[in-house]
């Protein structure tokens, strides 16, 4: 067994498999039917989002059964201030009387023993009903999600189909996410690791109260930039020699990830770490089981590689190849971080901040979330945070900082972020322009 190989459980799937090839198609005529009054215009994308959990659960509960009480009105208040994110114009929504919406939202799945008990009727719109039902199995981050969705303030596109990596990761970098609602007879008999269609749903959600979480929206926004214009073309240039296990790790670091920049960051450097070491143990000649891999691909929900030195390491030193796999790593690394910063300065102003700002003073506190106030790094400084191992609260802060302020620029700009440029190698700084020469050599020698 190679470093960094490990023994998997695989899910069982078995009654996610069996109860979907059930219920497809007693669900499918349904939400077919909830897809097309959508493109008649006739359903909101939120009320859409609103009647597939509906409709879902009161075919595995009752229509009576699916609503499990009234939600508390403290958690049901939308307020523009909650979060700093683009806002858009409120949804409308549709009158639970409206007769096409009764072919699909009926007394078999909304009944009048539910109306009356959030005391509401057939006259009320599918937004009133879902701010007062506390659904069956619902999280609280759904309901909060779909409220401020309502209200224009969680940037979803709906969609009937799963997007690729490549197309949820360009949606990141222009400030949005998607919804999935599975629709067709085939998607609905299919399980996702341990996810059925209506958790791929509510799964979407999660992810996009993630996004905004903590004011963190702009920091991931600009952290997606950076991913699509100067990591994409190394990913895209490497993705053969790193193999299949580093394809999931970008996978999910691009399109299945939502967290603080900085820790985003960081995941990404240790996947790409492990994925050279584990190409420098082969091209040594060294055996590897392909099998894991498959494993692992298999699960795709919520699974991937691990990402830790702790075994590649001491493996890579006694065969003597420690050395050779770090200057390999170092030079891809600052390659990428060259061309981000060669990107931000050829297409974004003062994103970078000057480059004798005292880096001692740089100092905000993490628990501060009014990141628009916190100082920008130089470039020297953002490539020496991004690349030093251990890295202080100041680096933290310097990474969060200017991935906060590309976001913003990125999303006003309204720019587009290409892929297909070659990255950039230290080998070719001595190519670049002067001015940014001067500020990235500074951090990049150890």
């Amino acid at each position: 067994m190679s470093p960094g190989q490990h023994s998997m459980t695989a899910v069982t799937t078995m009654d996610l498999k069996e109860r979907a090839l059930s219920e497809a198609p007693r669900l499918a005529s349904k939400l077919e039917g909830v897809k097309e009054l959508y493109t008649k215009e006739v359903l909101s994308s939120p009320d859409v989002c609103v009647a597939y959990i509906l409709i879902t659960l009161a075919l595995r509960h009752g229509p009576d059964r699916a609503v499990a009480g009234t939600r508390e009105k403290e958690k049901n208040k939308v307020g523009k201030g909650h979060v700093d994110v683009p806002e858009e114009e409120p949804y409308y929504s549709a009158r639970l009387s409206h007769l096409e919406v009764q072919r699909v939202l009926g007394h078999d799945v909304i009944s009048d023993r539910a109306l009356s008990r959030l005391e509401l009727n057939r006259d009320s719109t599918i937004h009133d009903f879902w701010l007062k039902a506390r659904c069956c199995k619902v999280p609280d981050y759904a309901s909060a999600c779909l409220d401020a969705f309502y209200a224009g303030l969680r940037p979803l596109r709906l969609m009937f189909r799963i997007p690729d990596p490549t197309e949820l990761l360009a949606m990141q970098a222009e400030g949005a996410r998607c919804v999935s609602a599975l629709a067709s007879p085939k998607l609905l008999t299919q399980v996702f690791g341990h996810r059925d269609c209506l958790e791929m749903l509510l799964h979407d959600l999660a992810h996009m109260e993630k996004f905004v979480e903590a004011g963190r929206f702009w920091q991931q926004v600009g952290f997606f930039v950076f991913l699509q214009a100067s990591v994409a073309p190394f990913h895209i240039q490497q993705r053969q020699a790193l193999g299949r296990r580093w394809e999931l790790s970008w996978n999910y670091v691009s399109s299945d990830m939502n967290a603080v920049a900085n820790h985003m960051l960081m995941t990404l450097k240790s996947q790409l770490m492990v994925a050279m070491a584990r190409r420098t143990w082969l091209d040594a000649g060294f055996p590897d089981d392909a099998k894991a891999d498959d494993e692992l691909s298999a699960v795709k929900s919520d699974v991937y590689p691990r990402a830790s030195m702790s075994e590649w390491k001491p493996s890579l030193a006694g065969c003597g190849l420690l050395d050779q796999f770090e200057e390999t790593f170092q030079e891809a690394w600052r390659g990428v971080l060259c061309a981000h910063v060669r990107y931000v300065m050829e297409n974004f102003h003062d994103v970078f901040g000057a480059d004798d700002h005292a880096e001692g003073l740089f100092s905000p506190s993490l628990s501060d979330s009014s990141f628009a106030s916190w100082p920008r790094p130089s470039a020297a400084h953002f490539i020496r945070a991004a690349t030093c191992s251990d890295p202080l609260a100041a680096d933290k802060a310097a990474i969060i900082a200017h991935f906060d302020e590309l976001g913003r620029r990125s999303c006003q700009n309204g720019s587009q972020h290409a892929v297909g440029k070659e990255f950039v190698s230290c080998r070719e700084l001595s190519n670049m322009s002067h001015e940014i020469q001067k500020w990235t050599q500074r951090a990049l020698i150890r």
